[in-house]
């Protein structure tokens, strides 16, 4: 029994490490800049159990220090319009980790910020459309069955942009779909289907479902 002791006490011992205080930075572009932090834990068990992200209590200019378990961690941080990412692995107490700015993503190819409603017709699929002001809508594209099958209708994503982010939704002809995901409605050229239906996706959909329709390659030309 003693020797059982010692052996459960080596390996509680050998498979949990204490927390070390590492650093994180910014690059050089934003040292003065505030950045508000966080770090989220991917599969690290802590010497008490379960680790739970950790988080700046303010905008942070210059290194952050703060006492992490060894492990991989997802470090993010905000400062202004710049987003930094990257996932670092913590090893030992006096690291410092430069964290890079994650580039923009790039715009939506059909957006319509500053009128009532915006008409597009896409010369790809050959389909025409209206977005209420604040929408967009990804590319249409045709879905990849596999086997050198495609799908036989157009799919799209037309979303609610606000400052880039999206917020309400709309899906044209998803891969997969089922009622606990929210609910369909039939529309000219398939199914036009939410997660959230309120006041701001129905408002869109009366612009955007009797919109939808097949265009000519001439009229999606045409300016």
């Amino acid at each position: 029994m003693k020797q059982l002791a010692i052996c459960l006490a080596l390996i509680g011992g050998s498979a949990l490490a204490e927390p070390v205080e590492v650093s994180f930075t910014a690059p050089a572009a934003l040292a003065d800049a505030p950045v508000f932090w966080e770090a989220l834990p991917i599969d690290i068990t802590g010497t008490e159990g379960e680790v739970f992200p950790v988080a700046s209590d303010e905008g942070i200019t210059g290194p952050w220090t703060v006492a992490l378990e060894p492990g991989l961690w997802q470090v993010t941080g905000l400062a202004g319009a710049d987003f930094l990412n990257g996932q670092v692995t913590v090893a030992a107490a006096g690291e410092s980790h430069e964290i890079a700015i994650e580039p923009p993503l790039p715009p939506p190819p059909y957006a319509c910020p500053d009128v009532v409603v915006c008409h597009f017709t896409d010369s790809q699929t050959l389909i025409g459309f209206d977005l209420p002001q604040g929408w967009a809508a990804d590319q249409p594209f045709v879905a990849d069955l596999g086997g050198g099958v495609t799908a036989d209708r157009v799919s799209v994503v037309f979303f609610e942009d606000a400052e880039g982010e999206g917020g309400e939704a709309w899906f044209l002809n998803p891969a997969e779909w089922y009622d606990e995901i929210g609910p369909c409605r039939e529309v000219a050229l398939g199914n036009l289907c939410t997660q959230n239906l309120g006041e701001v996706s129905e408002g869109a959909f009366q612009i955007i479902a009797p919109s939808l329709r097949r265009v000519t390659a001439e009229e999606a030309a045409a300016p």
